[in-house]
């Protein structure tokens, strides 16, 4: 039977029913879905209970004759001299009264004193006022941080893969907005549905909490979803960084002291979801961090496949530059600027920058194993040429070579390794330090650099090296003042990436 048929047969109230549930003299079992099942032998424990407490009996007294560690005899026995003993001073109470009334005393007037002696015995009868459901406050916040991160995650994850965007790439405002709404209207709707159906979600399952009525049963779906919209709105501050952590304080305080939710749905209950069973913080907080770990993962996962090459051995210059482009595509996103320095490919090979009249242009040439057989030979040299005369500084392509490495010997756009041989190679090229690339052992590719520059001179800018041309200055008569203006330049670059072996 439920509580409420307990409550019809026996006269007791529920708030009494439930309160010698928490003193442990009721047992009800528990069904699957949460429902406490009362028997018939509950029924006739709570009317033996029900009986002794009009007799006055206390519950410690109550407790000890269920376990046969008191006689009810001697329990009797002794009730009968309490209540002797309770006549005299209702006797006494009954004079006192009749006094007062012939005295024609107020409130205003009233001297206790002379109406009570200071060695009276008094007794006044009341039932204990049953305990405040617990809150677990802790738990139900790291619960609700738990929810929220892993319905993030899961945003994140597939708009990484929907748009083949970087999770490491900077995000702008917009599309913060836009996740965190996400985020929210999934919350939102799916909370409700799980508060309805289980009466937990997967961070109340980690901290063993459930949410249901004070009859066991679940909430109702609109009351869940009305209080889910209002946890995000007045507890969690709808995620919005700084009003998230008032919402947040503020709510901490009001379960500190016992102050009613903005949020709580009447007759809520949060209960151990394993009643009986002590609650291992150390075995919550093992999971939490193992879904922490699991959702970074799957964020992992997302990551590699975004930075995945089309073709982790390029064999043809085509595939060279749609593993180079996809690079350059990959790491523009990194660098927020919007810039995607791609291949163009022309009758002279795939150019990168304009092929005029640019200090960042060069050019990729190709060579193939097999010259006699182009159709099927795979490529053995890949060179980047730069060879012009300019009075504006020429920069190092150290970057473009870094791609072209990392198109050539890379699986993926993202050196997982940052100290693997690989990314210490990509970093001498960045840097133009072939002293220690040569240091290096090889992989696949060899890689070397020949240069050389006149009527200039090799500088560094900003942490990239230039070949920046010399200064003449001459007398200006107009002016009367020396100008300087640079002289023009002849660089000369040549990087080469050899397949090793060839």
């Amino acid at each position: 039977m439920t509580i409420k048929d307990m409550e019809e047969r026996s006269g007791l109230p529920r708030a009494n029913i439930r309160y010698y549930e928490t003193e442990e003299l009721l047992s009800p079992t528990r069904l699957p879905n949460g429902y406490r099942d009362y028997s018939e032998d509950d029924l006739a424990t709570l009317m033996k209970v029900k009986l002794l407490r009009e007799l006055g009996c206390s519950l410690e007294e109550i407790a000890a004759l269920q376990k046969d560690e008191a006689a009810l005899s001697d329990v009797v026995e002794r009730r009968l001299a309490a209540l002797e003993g309770e006549a005299v001073s209702l006797a006494r109470a009954k004079d006192i009264c009749v006094q007062l009334r012939a005295d024609g005393a107020t409130y205003a007037t009233l001297d206790p004193q002379r109406y009570i002696p200071k060695d009276a015995p008094t007794v006044i009868p009341w039932e204990p006022i049953p305990p405040s459901p617990p809150h677990y406050p802790w738990r139900r916040f790291f619960a609700r941080s738990l929810d929220l991160f892993l319905v993030g995650t899961l945003v994140q994850f597939f708009y990484t893969l929907l748009f083949d965007v970087s999770i490491l790439a900077p995000t702008g405002f917009g599309t913060k907005l836009l996740l965190a709404a996400l985020t929210l209207l999934i919350v939102v709707t799916a909370e409700p549905l799980m508060l309805h159906r289980w009466g937990t979600t997967p961070g109340k399952w980690v901290f063993r909490l459930r949410l249901v009525q004070e009859n066991g049963a679940p909430l109702d779906r609109v009351d869940a979803f009305g209080r889910t919209l209002n946890v995000l709105l007045a507890g969690c501050g709808l995620t919005i960084p700084l009003v998230s952590l008032v919402t947040s304080i503020l709510a901490f305080r009001r379960e500190v002291k016992d102050i009613p939710q903005p949020w709580a749905v009447e007759g809520e209950v949060f209960e151990d979801a394993k009643p009986g069973k002590d609650f291992h913080a150390a075995r919550s907080v093992g999971l939490y961090v193992l879904a922490v770990v699991l959702a970074v993962g799957l964020l992992v996962c997302a990551e590699a496949k975004v930075a995945r090459l089309p073709y982790p051995q390029p064999a043809t210059y085509e595939e060279f530059a749609a593993n180079y482009n996809k690079i350059a595509l990959y790491y523009c996103g990194l660098r927020g600027d919007g810039m995607v320095e791609g291949l163009t490919a022309t009758t002279d090979g795939l150019w990168y920058g304009q092929e005029t009249h640019d200090y960042h242009a060069g050019l990729f040439s190709f060579q193939l194993a097999d010259p006699d057989d182009p159709a099927t030979s795979e490529l053995s040299a890949v060179k980047l040429d730069i060879d012009r005369f300019s009075t504006e500084y020429v920069t190092y392509p150290g970057q473009r070579m870094a791609y072209a490495l990392i198109a050539l010997e890379g699986r993926s756009a993202l050196i997982w390794n940052p100290f693997g041989y690989l990314a210490q190679r990509v970093s001498c090229l960045e840097n133009g330090d072939m002293e220690g690339l040569k240091r290096l052992p090889d992989g696949r590719w060899h890689a070397y650099l020949d240069y050389r520059v006149s009527g200039g001179r090799l500088g560094d800018s900003w942490g990239y090296y230039t070949f920046e041309p010399n200064y003449d200055a001459k007398y200006d008569n107009d002016l009367q003042d020396w100008v300087h203006f640079p002289t023009s330049q002849h660089v000369v670059l040549t990087f080469r990436l050899r397949r090793t072996g060839t």
